[in-house]
């Protein structure tokens, strides 16, 4: 195996892939500013060929299925990839999927029967905007300093902000901001 690039946002990665295309690209799910889902999807719509491995210190249950949807084939938690990274990556080149084996039985629990009850089905709600909206707030970011995180409108995290609420049976901002400060005292 051998590494043929280190990158630290989206495009240095596009443009490492359109020189030299990996076998696997490890990706973790926080690029500085960006949203390693975001370049899930654009190498998936560009090089459908590379297979995707996130290493993420994120909750394996909520993001490793979310890595999965968007196009990943593997996720790895960061406290244990020094053990199982070369053995992750091996099952990736033979066209397997790698995860844990708790995250495992969970997708297979959701399949044979229908539900999971390791997260609480708000969280599970949330699109991955919301969720990383949700994360800015209980980083005790403002919405004008989410808008300019994010890229994104005011209004359009006015918009998450109420989506979040609805979703998380929260009634006003105070609310909304315990239970994000909560979120990222528990999941990061």
């Amino acid at each position: 195996m051998t590494v043929t690039a280190l990158v630290e946002n989206i495009e240095e990665a596009l443009q490492q892939i359109q020189v030299n295309p990996p076998d696997v690209a490890v990706i973790d799910i926080s690029l500085n500013e960006e949203s390693g889902f975001d370049l899930i999807r654009r190498i998936k719509d560009w090089n459908k060929s590379v297979r995707m491995l996130v290493v993420s210190m994120y909750d394996e249950g909520l993001f490793g299925e979310r890595a999965l949807r968007v196009g990943a084939m593997g996720y790895l938690n960061k406290q244990v990839a020094c053990r199982n990274i070369v053995d992750a990556i091996r099952c990736l080149l033979n066209g397997q999927i790698y995860v844990s084996d708790e995250l495992a039985d969970r997708l297979g629990t959701r399949q044979t029967t229908g539900t999971d009850s390791s997260k609480p089905i708000g969280i599970q709600l949330l699109t991955e905007r919301e969720l990383e909206v949700l994360n800015c707030i209980g980083a005790g970011l403002t919405t004008n300093q989410i808008a300019m995180k994010l890229y994104l409108s005011i209004k359009t995290i006015e918009t998450h902000r109420q989506k979040i609420k609805g979703k998380l049976n929260r009634q006003n901002a105070a609310e909304l901001s315990c239970a994000a400060a909560q979120w990222v005292l528990l999941n990061h």
